[in-house]
């Protein structure tokens, strides 16, 4: 019998009751839009809050709203890995999820078939201007925010400095420091994404304080990490600003908030005009959604 693998959802009400739930596919949408595969009900919960998906026997999960987050251990979830026993707390109901194998036996439910628009695949695909479709398909008031300046390098050339001990023995002290430093940001990466950004400069000083010591093998260590990270971020900062720009043409100001907040946390303090331009972003799209929601209830 051939078996295939899919998503097993739990989810537990405030009244202390629990639904099982399983979706024969490897890629889920949590939220309480009509359209997602796992829906939930509730005034706090919104159209998409996850999107879930099975990889590798695991399950990698990442937020498509900050307005409220998703908790997970009372942090704000943006993207990670969930193991069976992690609890992620979506308004007042609690969701766990595993992957599982199964042999050829209907389950509970099966994902839907989404017809995809041709505009967003090409979107997703070439990185669309934000320029273009800013002015030409949002409103004047959203429109008004311009082209997005471009975004600052995540790394400067200053942060790569070398060993600043020329003592072997206490550049071996700071290497190792630097590396359980390195290790603890890259641990917190998925829930941080700025911290991600400065393992990369934390296993490059101890890369150079290891060679200062002359420990080859830890040095070279240190630098495979640091690559491995560099590219990791780098393709995440990357996904995170073509998933704006898709969430900006498609009027999913909801999702464009969310976005906007994780790459503010990817570049944190450095890059001051792109920065400022997600924060002016996400106050625009606090304020077109306070105003569909007026719209909403007005009718």
């Amino acid at each position: 019998m051939s078996t295939h693998s899919y998503l097993r959802f739990t989810i537990e009400y405030p009244n202390g009751t629990t639904r099982d739930l399983s979706v024969d596919a490897d890629s889920v949408t949590v939220g309480s839009g009509a359209h997602c595969e796992i829906r939930l009900v509730g005034d706090e919960i919104p159209v998409e809050q996850l999107r879930v998906e099975a990889r590798g026997g695991g399950v990698f999960a990442e937020a498509r709203s900050m307005t409220p987050p998703a908790l997970v251990h009372g942090a704000p979830f943006t993207e990670g890995r969930l193991l069976p026993n992690t609890s992620v707390h979506i308004g007042p109901l609690v969701l766990r999820v595993e992957c599982a194998e199964a042999g050829d036996r209907p389950l509970v439910a099966r994902a839907k078939k989404q017809k995809t628009n041709p505009f967003i695949l090409a979107l997703a695909g070439v990185g669309f201007p934000f320029g273009f479709y800013l002015v030409f398909t949002l409103r004047p008031e959203e429109s008004s925010l311009g082209a997005a300046p471009p975004p600052p390098p995540l790394w400067s050339q200053a942060e790569a400095a070398p060993c600043e001990h020329e003592d072997r023995a206490v550049a071996e002290a700071q290497a190792a420091s630097y590396l359980e430093q390195a290790a603890a940001r890259r641990e917190r990466s998925p829930f941080a994404p700025r911290d991600g950004v400065e393992s990369v400069s934390l296993y490059e000083r101890a890369a150079a304080c290891f060679s200062r010591a002359r420990d080859d093998d830890d040095a070279a260590f240190a630098r495979g990490e640091a690559e491995h990270m560099r590219q990791a971020s780098s393709r995440q900062f990357h996904v995170h600003q073509v998933r704006l720009e898709r969430a900006l043409a498609t009027k999913n100001y909801d999702g464009a908030q969310a976005e906007a907040r994780i790459l503010q946390a990817f570049v944190g303090a450095g890059g001051r005009e792109y920065g400022g331009w997600l924060s002016d972003l996400q106050r625009r799209m606090k304020v077109l959604l306070s105003s569909k929601k007026k719209k909403k209830r007005g009718t």
